[in-house]
């Protein structure tokens, strides 16, 4: 079992929502607050544009610099 101790930034939001965790490759994390589901188009991640499969090196590069 792994245990990663970190702190990150919540991205910033507008109204009150659910607190999304999400776990990325090479040990990043974001968080996020929204209500909207994380696949979900309008959701501030961007992960609505990927699809549903495993990120690629390419997708994660892009979503950790946006």
């Amino acid at each position: 079992m792994k245990t990663l101790k970190k702190m990150v930034p919540i991205e910033a939001y507008v109204e009150p929502g659910m607190t999304q965790v999400v776990f990325l490759p090479h040990d990043e994390i974001q968080v996020y607050v929204s209500n909207m589901d994380i696949g979900h188009l309008d959701h501030p991640s961007k992960f609505g544009d990927i699809g549903p499969h495993p990120l690629t090196e390419e997708e994660f590069q892009r979503l950790i610099k946006k």
